[in-house]
């Protein structure tokens, strides 16, 4: 998938294309995400400097998440798997800016964040 542009490409071709990269048999597993929550006290939170972020959902389902975010100037996919107990598979990659955007506006589920 690459730096290739996915604007021609169908939803079902996308997808598959991502899902695809988890059989690579040459591929190690990215790593595990650890689902971490914290209490923030106090203001002092709100002097530091924020991003813009747009993000969407390709896929929502139990087995798998598919999200594409464009955060700043990059762009990222991100595929995570089942959680189980408190971790689950995470895959990310870059992808260009201009294809995330294609992404966000005609194949994400709707509402975006």
């Amino acid at each position: 998938m690459g730096q290739e542009n996915c604007e021609n490409q169908s939803y079902p071709l996308l997808l598959s294309r991502i899902l695809s990269l988890n059989s690579r048999p040459t591929r190690k597993i990215m790593g595990k995400e650890i689902e971490r929550k914290f209490l923030v006290t106090g203001d002092g939170w709100r002097a530091g400097q924020g991003s813009d972020y747009r993000q969407g959902y390709l896929s929502t389902d139990k087995e798998r998440t598919v999200r594409v975010r464009i955060a700043g100037d990059t762009a990222h996919l991100t595929v995570k798997g089942v959680t189980e107990g408190a971790t689950r598979a995470e895959y990310e990659y870059p992808i260009p800016v201009a294809d995330a955007q294609i992404m966000l506006d005609r194949l994400c589920l709707r509402p975006l964040i």
